[in-house]
């Protein structure tokens, strides 16, 4: 049993690691090497993860997806390294799904959908329409 002090509302496995997302961090351990670490930058509440492209992503409160790498060259604080922040949601993101092509879908309490694309973690389109908070996606083949 671990305290964190903080609630968690999104938690997500990936190989040996399980990522907790918590207030302004995400919190990760190894089940095989015990180490723990926190990722800071996120401002307020993670309300997502996901993991795509060997990327882990995190939904925030402040309408900002947070991506961190794994390095093959960690350093000592922590193997993971985060190489961008991607804006353009007005609203928290609160869920987020990896397609095919290398593709990752943000929706948010802004009523919109976001497709990003993994590989140059840019923009690509924007999804209108919706009348309410967008709460949950799911993609499957094409």
């Amino acid at each position: 049993m671990i305290h964190l002090n903080s609630e968690v509302t999104s938690l997500i496995s990936e190989g040996p690691w399980i990522f907790a997302g918590v207030k302004n961090a995400v919190k990760g351990w190894n089940i095989q090497t015990g180490a723990d670490v926190t990722l800071d930058g996120p401002k307020r509440q993670v309300l997502s993860l996901n993991v795509g492209n060997d990327i882990l992503l995190a939904g925030a409160e402040d309408g900002v997806i947070y991506a961190w790498r794994y390095s093959s060259d960690p350093k000592p604080e922590s193997p993971f390294e985060l190489v961008a922040t991607l804006s353009g949601h007005t609203k928290p993101v609160v869920c987020l799904a990896i397609g095919c092509y290398k593709m990752l879908y943000s929706g948010s309490m802004d009523h919109s959908i976001k497709v990003w694309d993994l590989d140059t973690l840019q923009c690509t389109m924007t999804l209108n329409g919706h009348t309410d908070v967008v709460t949950s996606l799911i993609c499957w083949e094409d």
